[in-house]
């Protein structure tokens, strides 16, 4: 895990995903250092290595963000080398298993909480500390539309995501006077490898939910990556406490707009009568 300190340290969790890996990148490119932290040690090395990046830039560990003594016993080490981040990306996550919450179960509940919100909680508490001590630091969480405006079958993910924004909030009002920003960027659906091979495949749950975005777009991980990047910048330095929406305007639509679209479109495309 050792590193060279020319520069600042990012830490970025969820590392071995697309989303973190896209924001690992844009953070390498913006001259920060990164950790790229997952749970997954396998997928968490693929990043590191598909980046191409020098040992003294980039480096992983593996890591659940959702266990305390973890956490604790990483920021242990970094305090201890003088080398604790100014910045941290929270990408970690899992959609969990899509099931009405009268079938949810305690574990699938307990890990969605872990993964999202107690781990979110976990390294901001960490790294504030540090953060103060210096004055600065930047916070991201990748949170979700699911946690404005919930989701049916996802009750565990769209309340964690919730908890994200009710974190972010308070902790902008805390962390604010020390010079450190706490935001979120709420995505709708994401251009993943699977999201895409569904797309592909023709999948219903990935063309409803394009047809209920206006853009028909969904949104790119180096497009949401650059948000990041622009977030934890010193142009940002005056935002803070902000949910981010990065949806293609999703969380504008709703069942009703779609039935005035299906009604009036037809209506709309008509040509104008002539006058006699």
């Amino acid at each position: 895990m050792a590193l060279e300190r020319p520069v600042a340290l990012a830490l970025v969790t969820g590392a071995g995903g697309a989303l973190g890996a896209a924001v690992c990148a844009q953070l390498l490119r913006d001259g920060f250092r990164v950790l790229a932290l997952d749970r997954d040690a396998v997928a968490n090395e693929r990043t590191v290595l598909s980046l191409g990046a020098p040992q003294a830039a980039i480096a992983g560990r593996t890591l659940d963000v959702g266990a305390p003594a973890a956490v604790g016993e990483l920021f242990d080490e970094l305090r201890h080398a003088a080398d604790e981040p100014g910045v941290l990306v929270h990408c970690a996550g899992t959609p969990g298993r899509f099931a009405f919450l009268t079938e949810l179960s305690d574990g699938d509940w307990r890990e969605l909480l872990a993964t999202h919100l107690d781990g979110a909680f976990f390294l901001l508490r960490a790294a504030a500390a540090g953060m103060r001590r210096r004055g600065s630091g930047r916070v991201v969480f990748i949170s979700s539309l699911a946690g404005r405006r919930g989701a049916v079958a996802s009750a565990a993910y769209s309340a964690a995501k919730a908890g994200l924004h009710g974190l972010a909030w308070s902790a902008a009002k805390e962390l604010g006077p020390w010079g450190i920003t706490v935001n979120a960027i709420a995505p709708g659906m994401i251009a993943t490898p699977p999201n895409l091979a569904l797309e592909r495949k023709g999948s219903g749950f990935i063309g409803r939910a394009l047809a209920e975005t206006p853009s028909r777009l969904m949104s790119r991980p180096e497009d949401i990556a650059a948000l990041v990047g622009f977030l934890v910048s010193a142009a940002a330095a005056n935002i803070n406490g902000q949910i981010i929406g990065h949806d293609g305007g999703a969380g504008l639509d709703s069942g009703i707009d779609e039935f005035l679209r299906e009604r009036l479109e037809p209506i709309a495309a008509e040509p104008p009568r002539s006058k006699t």
